[in-house]
């Protein structure tokens, strides 16, 4: 899709779109515009060669503007009355799940998708509605999951019922702490990333950790020879993986 101005709206001295974040607003239409799509362009060629894409639901609450007659993305703190709030129901979510998977294999035929839901509560809904919410993308989730090209991977599972305490909550008591996303993760990369990836994985974190490392004596010869291992490193990773530093 390639966005026109008729797609953006006016408020409060910028023009927005309601499906894209506000780092892209701008006082100038055309800049939205450019920004916009350009970023599409990006997103586009990149599905095209990536071998698999997650995607991460976190509400089934939703905010349809009535003057143009659309779910959004964003409000950018648009006035309320200009919205209507509402939960999407779990053949509407699923009917939505489909599209997406549909036009992603049609752009690219062998990736794989990874569908999850986020463990972070919406608590501005309330308690029995964020339960609800949850429960229709979970619901909808499963009806699409095949096993073959789409997958499902349970974070809201493993935080709501293995780990299943406050403990592993930041002190909004909403947001998963640092503990709970590296056991989260420690699964994730169990299931679903090679053992040899996993080892340069580790590499790569001891390296990020010595170019971090700030020396008593930055003169030393220790520390030049430190350096040196450094590069050595930076050397061989870029040369067996292609990562670029």
């Amino acid at each position: 899709k390639t966005y026109e101005k008729k797609d953006l709206i006016f408020d409060q001295g910028l023009w927005h779109s309601l499906q894209h974040h506000s780092d892209f607003s701008n006082p100038d239409y055309q800049k939205v515009l450019e920004t916009i799509n350009q970023s599409i362009a990006t997103s586009h060629t990149f599905l095209q060669n990536s071998s698999h894409v997650i995607l991460t639901l976190g509400t089934a609450w939703v905010y349809h503007h009535i003057e143009t007659d659309q779910l959004v993305a964003n409000c950018h703190k648009i006035p309320q009355k200009q919205f209507v709030k509402r939960i999407l129901s779990v053949s509407e979510i699923y009917n939505s799940l489909q599209r997406t998977v549909s036009l992603v294999q049609k752009m690219n035929p062998d990736i794989k998708i990874m569908l999850t839901v986020s463990p972070v509560r919406h608590l501005k809904d309330g308690m029995q509605n964020n339960a609800l919410s949850k429960a229709y993308l979970l619901s909808a989730i499963h009806q699409i999951v095949d096993n073959q090209f789409v997958y499902y991977f349970p974070s809201y599972e493993i935080a709501m019922d293995d780990l299943r305490d406050y403990r592993f909550y930041d002190t909004d008591m909403v947001h998963p702490n640092t503990t709970a996303v590296d056991y989260i993760w420690q699964i994730f990369s169990r299931l679903w990333i090679d053992k040899e990836a996993l080892k340069t994985v580790a590499q790569l974190k001891q390296l990020l950790r010595d170019m971090n490392h700030r020396p008593f004596h930055p003169d030393s010869e220790k520390h030049q020879k430190f350096l040196l291992q450094i590069e050595t490193q930076k050397k061989i990773l870029k040369q067996n993986h292609g990562i670029d530093f």
